[in-house]
């Protein structure tokens, strides 16, 4: 049963791609009268949960893991195609096998909905044509992608801000210091924020860079729900620059590899408003961002 209206579907891969559903790229598919996808399952639904228990023993029931995290989600995509004669039929299925489905190569399905969003999946199974109408000039089709990360996520915009730090201002520094050094005076740089507001249905996890000069001790939270991490290191100067990317789960100064020296935890950006900020002494020359994209389960 067909699911997805009129929506424009485009796919593309590091083998180029192609577009359903929309009129202006009919010249991409010769002699084709309509080439459209009107279903695609499974995009509707929520990322599949793996549920993790391990038996009391002796006692009644079991014990249930404190997160259930999400399993790999499979997207059925059907659709047709019309053309002018059986011979080109033939040609525009080979064009689909070849442009929307190759084998082998992580393909990019967005789907232009109210918001558009995209998944990235491969393809785990055959491509199936079939009569359509007993019209020899038609047919339908069908495809399996496997999306390993089976989030959709914002196609159209970037959730990102930028804003430098807050924490101690002015009036030196007090010895002896007391480490690791924590910064919760907030002065002149108490202003010093990034607003994100996640669109979407599920946490997203954002990449933070951070500009020196930044003395250890500093650390980067989101305010609205107490989450925070930091690294044992200094920025140095000006030039020195740290990138956090608590999707992967990974981090570098200047490009070299800082993981094991973090504090805390790779936080999330929640769905709704977060506050972001970054704490160590102040200075008007530190900078920081944010970047990420809504995301959907």
């Amino acid at each position: 049963m067909p699911t997805i209206l009129n929506d424009k579907v485009t796919i593309s891969h590091s083998l180029g791609g192609c577009a359903f559903n929309d009129p202006s790229s009919m010249s991409s598919w010769p002699n084709a009268l309509k080439v459209r996808i009107d279903d695609i399952g499974g995009w509707k639904k929520t990322a599949p949960l793996e549920s993790i228990t391990t038996p009391r023993g002796t006692g009644d029931g079991d014990y249930i893991a404190s997160r259930f995290p999400a399993r790999s989600r499979l997207l059925q995509i059907e659709g047709y195609i019309t053309a002018t004669s059986r011979t080109t039929l033939d040609v525009l299925f080979d064009l689909v096998i070849s442009q929307a489905f190759p084998d082998n190569v992580d393909i990019t399905l967005t789907r232009y909905e109210p918001i558009p969003k995209f998944i990235v999946g491969r393809l785990v199974d055959t491509v199936d044509p079939y009569q359509y109408m007993g019209d020899e000039s038609s047919l339908r089709f069908s495809a399996t992608l496997l999306c390993a990360d089976p989030f959709k996520y914002d196609a159209i915009n970037t959730i990102s801000g930028s804003a430098g730090v807050a924490g101690v201002s002015s009036g030196g520094r007090t010895y002896p210091r007391v480490y690791p050094l924590i910064y919760d005076i907030i002065g002149a740089g108490s202003g010093n924020k990034i607003m994100i507001f996640n669109s979407g249905t599920a946490n997203t996890y954002p990449t933070i860079t951070i500009n020196g000069p930044l003395l250890s001790g500093w650390r980067v939270e989101n305010s609205t729900w107490r989450y925070q991490e930091s690294f044992d290191i200094s920025l140095a100067g000006a030039a020195d620059v740290l990138v956090i990317n608590n999707q992967t789960k990974s981090a570098t100064i200047n490009g070299a590899p800082v993981n094991g020296l973090l504090h805390g935890s790779w936080w999330p950006i929640r769905p709704g408003s977060n506050t972001i900020r970054l704490f160590g002494n102040y200075d008007p020359a530190v900078s920081f961002s944010v970047s990420g994209k809504s995301r959907w389960r």
